[in-house]
């Protein structure tokens, strides 16, 4: 498997949460290049704008964030919350959009310094974020990362964050519970079991959020088969299209309930390591 030795070599000299924010970047580029282009139904200038409102919103949030609490601010991981939110929630084409990008914004970094629990995040800041704005009717969550036209970029950009960090079992649990979902409900509406998992991969977010979002390492139970039982519950919250009042079955609410389930079943306590060597095999 000499391909896939090389790509190991590669991914091996590339940190976690920068091959994470190197392929989120070019998610986004590829996005804005796109709405250029007019593939997207978004101006190229708006989507500009909107990820340099996002951007800038988290970078100072987090800078104040971490002298309040006297941290060294974590830029990498800033950045990936700013595109993440970027290409979930509407371009910046209204007044009231833009400013729910920096709400958005601002409440995920603060998420990560307020909502802690046993020494880790309780929930996934960005889907934080987006559940906030949303519940305040400031706006909701588009996916527009969800795309046809995005799908390739997504994909090689999840095999390559998924392939790093070992979380195959995760991520296909996840798609699987939600694909059995999705074709339940369809199957009840009389619809064509080939368009709905066609629609699944070109409509949805599946991907990216599998991939990206529920692999986030903070918001994850430790052990393996709570993280099984964890990918279940998410994917099958994700595709079960309810609602309750107002709140509704979103990618992000139902990360939301998986990242409670998580620190329900965390250790007690936090268990802090310190490298001390390595040695390549």
């Amino acid at each position: 498997m000499q391909p896939l030795r090389f790509i190991d070599q590669k991914l091996n000299t590339i940190a976690m949460y920068r091959l994470v924010l190197y392929g989120l970047a070019v998610e986004a580029g590829a996005g804005i290049l796109l709405s250029f282009l007019n593939v997207l139904s978004f101006t190229g200038t708006i989507m500009l704008v909107s990820l340099g409102l996002s951007i800038i919103a988290c970078l100072v949030t987090s800078a104040i964030m971490a002298r309040s609490w006297k941290v060294t601010a974590n830029t990498e991981s800033s950045l990936i919350t700013a595109f993440i939110l970027f290409m979930i929630l509407p371009p910046a084409t209204t007044v009231m959009y833009g400013a729910a990008i920096i709400l958005a914004s601002v409440i995920a970094i603060a998420s990560k310094y307020l909502l802690v629990a046993r020494g880790r995040h309780i929930f996934n800041p960005a889907a934080f974020g987006l559940a906030a704005v949303a519940i305040a009717g400031l706006s909701y969550s588009r996916w527009w990362i969800g795309s046809a036209a995005l799908l390739p970029f997504v994909v090689i950009t999840g095999l390559l964050v998924v392939r790093k960090i070992r979380r195959f079992t995760l991520v296909s649990t996840f798609i699987a519970s939600a694909l059995i979902v999705m074709l339940i409900i369809g199957l009840t509406q009389g619809r064509d079991p080939a368009a709905i998992l066609i629609g699944a991969f070109t409509s949805w977010p599946l991907i990216f959020a599998g991939t990206i979002m529920l692999t986030e390492p903070g918001t994850m139970p430790v052990r393996q088969r709570q993280r099984l039982i964890f990918a279940v519950i998410v994917g099958v919250i994700f595709a079960s299209q309810v609602s309750i009042g107002p709140i509704s079955s979103t990618p992000e609410v139902a990360l939301l309930i998986g990242n409670l389930f998580a620190v329900a079943v965390s250790p007690a306590s936090r268990m802090r390591l310190k490298l001390i060597a390595k040695h390549k095999l």
